[in-house]
């Protein structure tokens, strides 16, 4: 036991000398209302018509379409890896709900037309057609920043991050396009309206209502 405390404080101590510059910035920390947004996208048929270098160029164009979308509509990227992102709309001043999720809302519907486009191109280039899922939650998140070498990255807490990506995951595995949690649902506006209501089982119970977009 006690060679593995020292083996262990050895590697902190080594992590220490390297991440030092790794902390909180506590400065730019608050509670803000927020719509989450996530999305993720996978091939129909993996492996069909694509090789490692079609797959790493098609994981950047479909990123590079999500990015211009979150920002776009006034979003921050939260988070990119692979077939996924996360993506944060706050909210500001009065009405600042309302927008945000609009926002999000709008965010997801540009990015599945800019999808759609590259879906498009790839079909003809004999790739598997892609399919794409989204989730949106809102509610209160606790927003900050984690300063690195890299500079600061952004970062954050709350239910909303967790409802959204299970909202997702359920999206891809029933085929909806999107859905939203009941507070999404009811902040967005008639040409984004919530549609149907879905039942989610198991885990998901937990998250309430839950409505396909239009």
């Amino acid at each position: 036991k006690k060679r593995l405390r020292d083996q262990q404080g050895a590697l902190l101590r080594r992590l220490g000398a390297t991440a030092s510059g790794l902390w909180v910035d506590g400065a730019s920390t608050r509670q803000r209302h927020a719509t989450v947004l996530a999305i993720c996208v996978q091939e129909t048929a993996p492996g069909i018509g694509t090789d490692a270098a079609d797959a790493l160029a098609l994981l950047h164009d479909w990123s590079t379409l999500a990015t211009e979308a979150v920002a776009g509509a006034g979003g921050r990227l939260l988070q990119m890896q692979g077939d996924g992102a996360v993506a944060v709309f706050e909210a500001a001043g009065a009405g600042g709900e309302r927008a945000a999720a609009q926002a999000a809302a709008r965010a997801e519907r540009e990015w599945r037309a800019m999808l759609a486009q590259l879906d498009a191109d790839g079909r003809a280039a004999g790739r598997a057609p892609l399919a794409a899922s989204a989730g949106l939650a809102s509610g209160v998140l606790t927003i900050g920043s984690l300063a690195t070498a890299a500079g600061p990255q952004p970062v954050a807490i709350g239910r909303p991050l967790h409802a959204a990506s299970r909202l997702a995951t359920h999206a891809a595995a029933t085929a909806s396009a999107a859905l939203a949690d009941a507070a999404t649902a009811a902040l967005l506006d008639a040409a984004v309206s919530a549609d149907a209501a879905v039942r989610l089982t198991g885990a998901n119970e937990g998250d309430g209502p839950v409505f396909r977009l239009r």
